[in-house]
């Protein structure tokens, strides 16, 4: 059902009843609501999302924001924990949580491919790369969700969103603090900082570090140790300069490093009739892999290869501003270095024995699917901004240059290995060495209508963009890993690449965006926005040959949508609420898509090749789609929904917060070539990672004690997922429970102490996705932690 047309008019309805509501609410209570306001206020919060400091309850976007000290009351140290914070995302991973997968609003990049991301995360304003941006969350001063397209005031243009990481700034005050955290299996973890004001008004450094061990909670009898645990290390430095009056740089170095035993995959999921397992003559054997697994819980597995994780990355931002008094100058550069390697044991089953009924005569050991990535990047970004104002201040504008060139520093390669016959050589991994420019420039303004309706004001963007992309594509040597090839040995086709060559494509499109801003009052802010946003094209690998040879390259993929929303404040008596909606519908076109287990069969002969059973006829694996994955143009699509996020405060001690997304993706039409039709499921266009509804709700209470005591803070959250949608199934709907007490300011001490329990109620839940497919005939993914709990120490020294 197509209820979009219906939410805008119910949203734009409940805005008037509002303004309303709250204009007569001012004439005939205003002193009460004064009265009130001043015992008992909601935390203004301050957010970035146009490129500025402003007010969360003043910005045309949908945007969930934390502080620092909110990130520290939820126990928000991964992009997974942000996740349970934010409804209407999924911020888990892919391969293993160290790949993280940005979704918003049924869009992110493709969970295995050379494809660009329909979300951008970006550390210290940065566009982080695709691979591998896992941000340690220490030492953060803000994280802000920004849902729908962005483009004309970011660095790439995206057709989901943006996540924004932005780490503690120095400051002119020494201080610094501190952190010891112990936990159940084994968790210890230390942080600290450190403010040095070197020269008063001139030059201060600060200093922070994470180190972070936890054993593994899931129990491995197969090969490896123990699953699903951490040893990460990070640290950061950041120097702030202000020589001049109205000059100012700020250049921060971050460094992270995390190794660890993988995650833990479960099989969840064996499908009857005929599949892949079938054909191999292995569905019997699987499905009693799959009542071994549940007769195990969820938290003991069988691996017969160590799975593994490693992750690097080195960051360099340097941001400097100039204030010239009619404009102001910045400019954001932006230097990435990253390293993502991991092996995964992708059906979480181990070993398995043909039963003879398929390609493989009985008694045939098969590892059924192994996966692994290598993943080498180097990238430079700038980014140069010229704003200012004009028409005595009615006219605030930004014009700006954006440049981004990345380039493989070492091997990037993937291996999916189907149907393995132990004992045997291993097909050789596929690589994909890409280096790809992309080139912008975008002007965005705001007008005050004012004269013409008090608050009022037009906001209107426009950008053009370029990418160009080359890729080195061919397939390793069989009995070789995925990091075996580095980029010369493709260019110069070397002994240890079959079938390399090059392949390029281009893209560029503009996009915009236009719409109205309507601020009542101080309490009651709405917008109306369409936006146009853009996903570069890219290239799949190796070089293709047969029937795949026309789908080489994949066109952009474009969205143009409509927004409306409201923020807003109401004080009734003593009591504060806050209500915000967002309803929004977009139109998608070109829809990239990544068609998995595109893989020749073992039944490939020279008089049984047609789709389904060789991709390209050649029944010569080599020649397949590297990993298995194809992207493809493949239709359009619509994607409607509802974000709500507010809060109720009757007391100053005791706040209620409340959040929901609601979406309802549709496919629109959907163009299958023949060639393709075996490996596209019968359901329509897959939105991978999609939940259609989540929810959110908790409760903070500060205890009334005297302030020489300290503080005494208590949180409880609970997250809610519907189900969500992954390559043709649907994994179950789960809760999650948090909390966290806290008593900061011991005694008047600068000392704080926490208790704190994720998942509290030890629910078993499936977080990530690995596998699945009509095709595949299963399912599998990793559970996500059990019952997590431990204390917090916390030394603050200075100001």
């Amino acid at each position: 059902m197509n209820y979009a047309p219906k939410v805008l008019c119910v949203i734009a309805m409940t805005g008037a009843m509002l303004a309303l509501d709250v204009h007569a609410a001012a004439d005939t209570d205003a002193g009460d609501q004064a009265s009130a306001a001043a015992t008992n206020v909601l935390e203004e919060i301050t957010v970035t999302a146009r490129r500025k400091e402003e007010s969360l309850q003043s910005v045309p976007v949908s945007v969930t924001a934390f502080s620092a000290e909110s990130l520290r009351e939820k126990s928000i140290s991964t992009t997974q924990d942000l996740q349970m914070s934010t409804p209407g995302v999924y911020l888990s991973g892919s391969g293993g949580n160290e790949n993280v997968v940005y979704q918003i609003r049924g869009q992110s990049k493709a969970l295995s491919g050379p494809s660009s991301p329909a979300v951008v995360s970006y550390f210290a304003e940065v566009p982080d790369v695709t691979f591998g941006s896992s941000v340690p969350q220490y030492d953060i001063s803000s994280v802000q969700v920004l849902k729908g397209p962005q483009g004309t005031l970011f660095g790439r243009n995206t057709t989901g969103g943006a996540v924004l990481y932005t780490p503690a700034p120095p400051t002119y005050d020494f201080g610094g603090s501190v952190s010891a955290t112990v936990g159940n299996y084994s968790d210890h973890e230390t942080q600290v900082t450190l403010n040095l004001p070197l020269v008063d008004q001139k030059v201060s450094l600060r200093i922070a570090g994470d180190l972070h061990r936890r054993d593994g909670y899931t129990k491995n009898l197969g090969v490896g140790g123990p699953l699903d645990n951490i040893d990460s290390k990070a640290a950061r430095v950041s120097l702030l300069l202000e020589p001049l009056q109205g000059l100012k740089n700020l250049t921060t170095v971050d460094y992270y490093k995390s190794d660890d035993n993988g995650n833990g995959t479960n099989l969840i999921g064996v499908a009857p009739g005929f599949t892949l397992l079938t054909q191999l003559g292995i569905q019997k054997a699987l499905q009693q892999q799959l009542a071994l697994q549940q007769a195990r819980g969820p938290f003991v597995v069988d691996t017969t290869e160590a799975d593994f994780t490693h992750n690097r990355r080195t960051s360099v931002t340097n941001r400097t501003d100039l204030d010239l008094g009619p404009i102001q100058l910045v400019n954001i550069f932006g230097y990435r270095n990253t390293h993502l390697s991991y092996y995964i044991n992708v059906d979480g089953a181990p070993v398995i024995i043909t039963d003879g009924t398929g390609a493989f005569p009985a008694g045939i050991p098969l590892e059924f699917i192994r996966g692994s990535l290598d993943n080498n990047v180097k990238q430079i970004s700038d980014e140069f901004q010229i704003r200012g104002k004009a028409i005595d201040n009615k006219l605030d504008w930004l014009a700006g240059l954006f440049y981004l060139h990345d380039e493989p520093t070492g091997a990037q390669g993937n291996f999916v290995g189907f149907a393995h016959i132990v004992g045997t050589p291993s097909a050789g991994p596929g690589y994909n060495f890409i280096t790809e420019t992309s080139k912008a420039a975008f002007v965005h303004a705001t007008y005050d209508l004012s004269n013409v309706l008090q608050g009022l004001a037009l906001e209107a963007g426009v950008r053009y963009t370029k990418d160009d992309i080359s890729s080195c594509t061919g397939t390793g040597l069989t009995d070789t890993n995925s990091g075996a090839v580095q980029p010369g040995d493709c260019a110069a086709h070397e002994a240890n690449i079959s079938g390399s060559s090059i392949n390029a494509a281009s893209s560029h499109a503009p996009t915009w965006s236009a719409g109205l801003n309507w601020q009542l009052d101080k309490d009651l802010f709405t917008y109306l926005v369409s936006r146009r946003g853009y996903r570069a094209g890219g290239i799949n690998s190796p070089t293709l040959i047969g029937r795949l040879a026309p789908f080489q390259s994949f066109a952009p993929e474009t969205v143009t949508d409509v927004e409306l929303g409201m923020r807003s404040d109401w004080h009734i008596g003593g009591s504060v609420l806050r209500f915000n909606a967002s309803a929004f519908s977009g139109w998608y076109d070109n829809v990239q898509t990544a068609l998995t287990g595109v893989q020749t069969s073992p039944l490939c002969t020279a008089t049984n090749n047609g789709p389904g059973v060789s991709p390209t006829g050649s029944c010569n694996p080599a020649n397949d789609p590297a990993g298995g994955t194809l992207l493809v143009n493949i239709g359009k699509t619509q994607v409607s929904g509802i974000d709500l996020d507010g809060a109720f405060a009757p007391t100053r001690s005791l706040t209620f917060t409340y959040a929901a997304g609601f979406l309802n993706p549709r496919t629109v039409s959907q163009d299958v070539p023949a060639s393709l039709a075996p490996y596209v499921g019968t359901g329509g266009i897959a939105f991978n990672m999609t939940a259609r509804r989540t929810y959110s709700g908790g409760v903070r209470y500060q205890l009334p004690l005297p302030e020489e005591l300290g503080q005494v803070i208590f949180n409880a959250d609970e997250y809610y997922s519907g189900p969500t949608a992954f390559t043709g199934t649907n994994l179950p709907p789960y809760a999650v429970l948090n909390l966290r007490l806290d008593w900061n300011d011991v005694e008047g001490q600068p000392l704080d102490l926490s208790f704190f329990m994720r998942n509290a109620l030890n629910r078993e839940y499936i977080a990530t996705p690995v596998a699945s497919g009509a095709f595949l005939g299963m399912t599998s993914g990793i559970y996500g932690p059990p019952r997590m709990y431990g204390l917090e120490f916390r030394v603050r020294f200075g100001k």
